[in-house]
């Protein structure tokens, strides 16, 4: 009779286990899926300031060169 319980406990530890590791397996994948989103969305976000940045301070330099030295000065604060 001791036999029987420990084999079914056995069996429900080893049925757990599996379908543990299929979920976890499956969620890990989910996991990583978002998190790339994430990095993708984040480095857009980081080129798209870098090229405003680069853009006002152009403009900055070329109002400089123009002599409006206000409207400079207000591009390179704004970059």
């Amino acid at each position: 009779m001791i036999k029987l319980h420990l084999n079914k406990y056995y069996l429900y530890f080893t049925f757990l286990f599996v379908a543990q590791t299929f979920v976890s397996c499956n969620l890990k994948r989910d996991f990583i899926a978002e998190e790339i989103v994430a990095v993708e969305l984040q480095a857009a976000k980081t080129d798209s300031l870098m090229a405003l940045t680069k853009e006002l301070n152009i403009r900055g330099t070329t109002a400089r060169n123009m002599a409006d030295y206000k409207e400079a000065l207000n591009l390179h604060f704004r970059a």
